[in-house]
């Protein structure tokens, strides 16, 4: 059986299982950089680069899979199929996130 870690920093509920990943208290992110430029105009546009992922343990373990983020997810890529984000997420009549409706992986 796949034990499933969340390394957002908010919970996580799958809404075709009704299982919900609590937070562990590790959050995995991407180190980022913002560069600018700024036109005469009084236009700005910023470009973000990103860096190093940290808070994401780098021994992969059998059976064990990590809920991250977007970003982070991207940011492994193909070298870490043990790494999922939410897909399909589903918002409330307030617009708020209230789960997802699987997981992908790059």
């Amino acid at each position: 059986m796949a034990h499933i870690i969340n390394l957002t920093a908010h919970p996580v509920k799958d809404l075709m299982t009704g299982i919900e990943y609590p937070i562990s208290g590790t959050v995995a992110r991407v180190a980022t950089t913002t560069k600018h430029k700024s036109f005469g105009d009084g236009t700005t546009i910023y470009r973000t680069l990103y860096g190093e992922v940290v808070g994401l343990c780098t021994d992969r373990k059998e059976g064990v899979y990590y809920i991250v983020s977007s970003v982070v997810l991207n940011a492994v890529g193909i070298d870490r199929p043990d790494c999922m984000a939410p897909s399909g997420t589903v918002r409330g009549a307030d617009n708020c996130v209230v789960g997802c409706q699987g997981f992908r992986r790059v």
